[in-house]
């Protein structure tokens, strides 16, 4: 969380929610993972601070607030759409949030 975003969660402020994804490394991210042919992707939330992320300059160009429909059309990854998917439908749901 804290290399993405700058927010400093512990990890019992974090909930893992959904079940990991398995993904083959083709393409251009092969060069962020030397030596790897397939990485796992953990889903968790948190509730993070009502201020703006700091991005990490280079992997990140910039940030915004949105809706679901336009997060979800924003998203590049398939897995980051699922997981989006999940956590608001639990949301919907009645579940709390960390």
């Amino acid at each position: 969380m804290r290399e993405e975003t700058g927010y400093a969660l512990r990890p019992a402020d974090l909930r893992e929610f959904a079940p990991t994804w398995r993904f083959r490394l083709d393409g251009e991210l092969r060069r962020f993972y030397p030596g790897h042919d397939e990485i796992e992707e953990h889903r968790f939330e948190g509730r993070v601070p009502e201020r703006a992320p700091v991005l990490a300059p280079d992997e990140h160009e910039a940030h915004r607030w949105c809706g679901r429909e336009e997060a979800l059309a924003l998203l590049h990854w398939p897995s980051n759409r699922e997981a989006l998917r999940l956590l608001d439908a639990r949301l919907r749901d009645g579940e709390r949030a960390c």
